[in-house]
């Protein structure tokens, strides 16, 4: 099959480096002409600067380098702006008084983004034939997709919105048919992204579940599941694990209510008489950073590399990860993945 047959795509990625910015990686290999669309992202001049001032290597820096995706750059499509006002809202997140303005910088960074990404689609014209993009990341970009005739493809990773805010709030259980409670602005428009395609994506039978269990058609939901990051497999270390007599527990990822923070801390409360060190790498809420850093068994390794990540995973012996409502149906595979 010649490439001048396959379908052209426009790849909506996002911010960080989200598993669409590797399937656009997967569909060049094929011989797709894919044109990806992004958050911040490491340019050839960009790298460079970070060289020569020996910036690279600082934990942040080494995460933005790790975005890269073996495609040709000048079918990358990088937007700083729109990211650039989410690291804003992150800043002041955890300061109580600025909660509203947080949730204000939060939603306005995707609509920024969805603005922009409608910028580049009109610009581009009539060169791709399908629109992919990630539920939260297409806004007003969407429509213009439609109008010249796009398909639009929908990725979206975790429980239906109404279904994600019902096990959260209890404990991971599932909600009946007809849901009252209402869910905030943000995950409104994140599910009308989801609304306006034609075919959705996910990554799991469980998500597809929650989705057909709010009276959708299961036949526009497709599970395509996802692999071990080959970049992290690759960076697992070669040696013999370093041994400890304490038994070292692992929780990755952001150490919030979803993920399972209050079943974590309570345990913590209840175990007395083992001899074990919790080690947490990832963001920790700001109602739990008190309790959790005032244990002395937990070691708190804050945001990692990849490379960090896959050497901290690899010399711990137990993984916790309670978390009460996910993406993947086997929650290891999203620190795995990443």
């Amino acid at each position: 099959m010649s490439s001048e047959i396959l379908p052209r795509v426009i790849i909506s990625n996002g911010f960080a480096r989200f598993h669409l910015a590797v399937a656009s990686t997967a569909l060049h290999s094929l011989g797709f002409e894919v044109i990806l669309l992004t958050g911040a992202y490491p340019t050839p001049r960009l790298k460079k600067f970070l060289t020569l001032t020996r910036l690279s290597k600082g934990r942040k820096i080494s995460r933005l380098l790790d975005r890269e995706e073996e495609i040709p750059f000048e079918n990358v499509h990088s937007d700083y702006l729109s990211e650039s006002i989410r690291v804003l809202g992150m800043m002041i997140k955890d300061i109580p008084l600025l909660k509203s303005l947080y949730r204000y910088l939060d939603l306005l960074s995707l609509k920024v983004y969805g603005m922009r990404a409608k910028k580049k689609i009109r610009m581009l014209g009539k060169t791709g034939d399908i629109y992919h993009y990630r539920a939260g990341f297409g806004g007003v970009s969407v429509s213009e997709a439609k109008s010249i005739g796009m398909l639009l493809l929908c990725d979206h990773t975790i429980a239906h919105p109404y279904v994600l805010d019902y096990m959260v709030s209890n404990e991971g259980k599932w909600p009946s048919n007809s849901i009252s409670e209402s869910i905030d602005s943000r995950w409104k428009y994140i599910l009308k992204d989801i609304e306006q395609a034609k075919e959705i994506l996910t990554i799991s039978n469980f998500v597809k579940d929650t989705f057909t269990h709010m009276g959708w058609d299961g036949r526009k939901i497709h599970v395509i599941c996802l692999g071990v990051d080959e970049k992290f497999y690759q960076a697992i270390p070669k040696h013999e694990p370093v041994y400890s007599e304490r038994t070292r527990l692992l929780f990755a990822g952001l150490f919030e209510k979803r993920k399972g923070a209050v079943q974590i801390l309570e345990a913590l409360r209840k175990i007395e008489d083992l001899d074990f060190q919790l080690d947490v790498a990832g963001n920790i809420g700001d109602e739990y950073k008190d309790e959790l850093l005032n244990d002395p068994r937990v070691n708190y390794l804050g945001l990692q590399s990849r490379t960090e990540l896959a050497e901290t995973m690899f010399d711990a012996d137990i993984f916790v990860f309670p978390t009460l409502a996910e993406g993947p149906e086997r929650g290891l595979t999203i620190p795995a993945g990443r």
